[in-house]
């Protein structure tokens, strides 16, 4: 018996795939622009900020020529401290290259783009003077209370500085 398997065409395929990735972006009700929904270590990442009781904002945004670059928190409290915390992926961010298994070759389009935005975000926020911390999502699903730790040990730090000065 012959079985008939159906053929997609590339519109069929390409539609399906636009249907999916809609599922993931919200518009903002004050800009009218597309964002993108939570992901689930962004969400951890912000139960932990509550429970340390950082005060935050999400998507914080800090100009780069003539557009912005948009960082997932900014923790803040004035006079205290303030840092950016960025929530990186392992595929979409390049674990393996990161980490040196996987050749720069190796990799998609998408992925060496988001790492030469890794970059430039780094040197901004350094230029900034605002400290950035980045966190695989791998550690943020599985090493939670060293998630907390860094981010405690960022602030304490950052409020021994300012006693001082």
């Amino acid at each position: 018996m012959i079985k008939h398997v159906k053929k997609t065409t590339y519109k069929q395929r390409r539609d399906r795939i636009r249907k999916n990735l809609s599922s993931y972006k919200t518009i903002d009700p004050i800009t009218g622009k597309v964002k993108q929904k939570e992901s689930k270590p962004e969400i951890r990442v912000k139960y932990i900020l509550r429970s340390l009781g950082v005060l935050f904002e999400q998507e914080y945004k800090i100009r780069y020529l003539k557009s912005f670059k948009s960082y997932d928190f900014y923790c803040f409290k004035q006079g205290e401290y303030k840092l950016l915390v960025e929530i990186d992926g392992q595929y979409w961010h390049a674990y393996d290259y990161q980490e040196g298994h996987v050749p720069l070759s190796k990799l998609s389009k998408l992925q060496r783009r988001n790492i030469r935005n890794d970059r430039k975000k780094d040197i901004l926020a350094k230029k900034s003077g605002i400290k950035l911390l980045r966190f695989w999502e791998k550690d943020i699903k599985t090493r939670v209370g060293w998630v907390k730790k860094q981010i405690v040990n960022e602030i304490e730090q950052q409020r021994n500085q300012n006693i001082i000065k």
